[in-house]
């Protein structure tokens, strides 16, 4: 099982995407199984129920998917919770780091991002600062997410192959 974790906007989700179309894999969008099993969307488990309940949403979907050699693609706040990051310090945990500045452009104003919509470019550059240390804590590769979507497709894979191949 491979994590991906990074701030939001980072192409977590485009890259899972792109390994599932290629190569076959197995990917899970972490923040879609949460979308089904509320039957509702993220901004509306946000404004009904709260960010809390759908972090405890988010940890109780994390733990439940533990499919051999699949990829969940985790949400941007999965290093808010303690439990989250605990279940995820002994995992293949990879760190898609892109500079603020890129997923500022693709996160501003998204209406479909609780966390990034109405807010300040400051706000956001302090909680992409608060989380960044996190996401270097759990991750066992840090993928450079400035390079082509191409690059990092096959920077991940070739890293998930190596990964595989050192555990049989």
């Amino acid at each position: 099982m491979f994590y991906f974790v990074g701030f939001m906007g980072t192409g977590k989700s485009t890259i899972a995407s792109l390994l599932k179309e290629r190569y076959g894999m197995i990917v899970y969008e972490l923040d879609q199984l949460i979308v089904e099993h509320m039957n509702l969307s993220i901004p509306e488990i946000f404004n009904q129920f709260g960010e809390e309940i759908f972090r405890q949403a988010e940890y109780e979907m994390l733990i439940k998917k533990r499919e051999q050699y699949s990829i969940i693609s985790c949400g941007g706040g999965i290093v808010e919770t303690k439990d989250c990051l605990e279940f995820l310090k002994d995992k293949y945990v990879i760190f898609i780091d892109t500079p603020f500045e890129i997923v500022y452009d693709r996160i501003y104003n998204d209406n479909n991002r609780p966390n990034a919509h109405n807010k300040s470019k400051n706000d956001l550059f302090q909680l992409h600062n608060k989380r960044y240390s996190l996401y270097n804590e759990i991750a066992t590769n840090k993928i450079d997410g400035s390079l082509s979507i191409e690059e990092i497709v096959d920077n991940v894979y070739y890293y998930i192959k190596q990964s595989i191949r050192e555990n049989k």
